[in-house]
């Protein structure tokens, strides 16, 4: 199959965790590498500002990402870039089987391309109206422009049963072209790696307890109630202040713009006001090739989001044998199990978030039976067996759409 990917809001060859690249790259990453592993190819358009013509990079064989100038409004933009992605498919006389889309404004671009009964695969990845439930940021268009993707799309790929319940609450009449189709990791970059040649080759401390996150600096991901819950944790046992640090990986700290952003600005101000200074530290983002010494190194990664369509973070930590506690935010709980895999806690409790890390510093054997059992669990989830899945639906779309 020749497959168009469109990913308008960010490109997947960005660094992770920078301004808008999170778990959707890694996502579209993933499942392109799974696809030309089984013999397709793919091509993924995406926004640049950064060029002033299209730029086509050949990331290996069968697989390009087709950078096209965008600058402004993101909205005004979508005329542009669809009208772009037509005139190359003219231009090199490119035929694909099937356009699938992630995130809304792409939805916006294929549910505008001349299509030709080429069929249509959607990815939502995170939801208007579940930004507007969360953190009270409303933005009506994009709700409005959901809702039509919905409609007019040949088939919705979701996470997980939670995410399928957001789209039926929107569009009940999506029920038969939802698909529950998982993200999916690579075990061959996240596994399990020893502890302490983990915390040498990063230089950390050997015998300091780490609690770890990674992901965006973003409101949704609720760091807020992370430092918090450390704050209470060591009122109550001052003797850990010394012996005790919480790792943020995520944005690009070498960047002034990074830390005058708003989310930055509040944390930074909150850690000052708790007193936790020496205890919390920004490191910026890292490589998957990195990531997996952090998971294996530090003792507990938590993921305090107030939502998740998925969290792929969970995932990966749970393939390098961490310890993972998260906030009952989504996927989170459709990945673990309470107790056996990882540990929940209901968003922004910030109490029962401090009761459970207390009880994970002090019992290493609990952590460790976590961190074993959490391996099992990302076993099911590899990109080649949810990419397998996702040709298939691409092959039944194609018959559907085909006369």
């Amino acid at each position: 199959m020749n497959i168009g990917m469109i990913s308008y809001w960010s490109s997947p060859l960005a660094r992770v965790g920078v301004w808008e690249a999170g778990g959707m790259n890694v996502y579209i990453s993933g499942l392109s590498q799974g696809l030309i592993d089984l013999g397709h190819k793919v091509d993924i358009y995406t926004k640049s500002p950064n060029c002033k013509e299209i730029k086509i990079t050949n990331v290996v064989k069968n697989l390009r990402v087709i950078h096209i100038p965008i600058y402004g409004n993101l909205y005004a933009g979508v005329p542009t870039f669809t009208h772009k992605i037509e005139e190359l498919i003219q231009k090199e006389n490119i035929s694909y089987d099937v356009f699938h889309s992630h995130y809304f404004y792409s939805g916006l671009i294929v549910e505008n391309l001349k299509k030709d009964h080429i069929p249509w695969v959607h990815n939502s990845h995170s939801y208007g109206i579940l930004k507007a439930k969360t953190i009270g940021i409303i933005d009506k268009k994009r709700i409005k422009y959901e809702k039509e993707i919905f409609q007019r799309a040949d088939a919705l790929i979701v996470s997980t049963y939670a995410e399928r319940e957001v789209v039926l609450e929107e569009y009940p009449k999506a029920s038969e072209k939802i698909y529950l189709i998982s993200p999916g990791i690579d075990h061959n970059i996240f596994k399990p790696l020893d502890k302490y040649k983990s915390r040498q080759k990063l230089n950390l401390s050997r015998n300091k307890i780490y609690i770890l996150f990674v992901g965006r600096i973003d409101p949704v991901k609720g760091i807020p109630s992370l430092i918090t819950a450390v704050q209470k944790l060591l009122q109550s046992e001052p003797n850990l202040k010394s012996n005790l640090e919480v790792l943020l990986i995520g944005g690009d700290i070498s960047s002034k713009k990074f830390w005058k952003q708003k989310e930055v600005k509040m944390i930074k101000d909150l850690i000052q006001k708790v007193n936790l200074s020496g205890n919390i530290r920004f490191l910026g983002s890292r490589s998957n090739t990195v990531l997996p010494y952090y998971y294996s190194a530090c003792d507990i990664v938590v993921l305090p989001s107030v939502y998740e369509s998925f969290g792929l973070v969970v995932l990966e930590a749970m393939a390098c044998r961490a310890c993972v506690v998260a906030s009952k935010a989504g996927g989170p709980e459709y990945l673990i199990q309470d107790g056996k895999n990882g540990l929940l806690f209901d968003r922004e409790n910030t109490a029962q978030l401090n009761r459970i890390l207390k009880d994970l510093i002090h019992n290493p054997g609990k952590r460790e039976k976590i961190g074993k059992n959490a391996v099992t669990r990302s076993f099911d989830f590899c990109w080649s067996t949810q990419a397998e899945k996702v040709v298939s639906l691409y092959g039944k779309m194609m018959k559907r759409t085909s006369y």
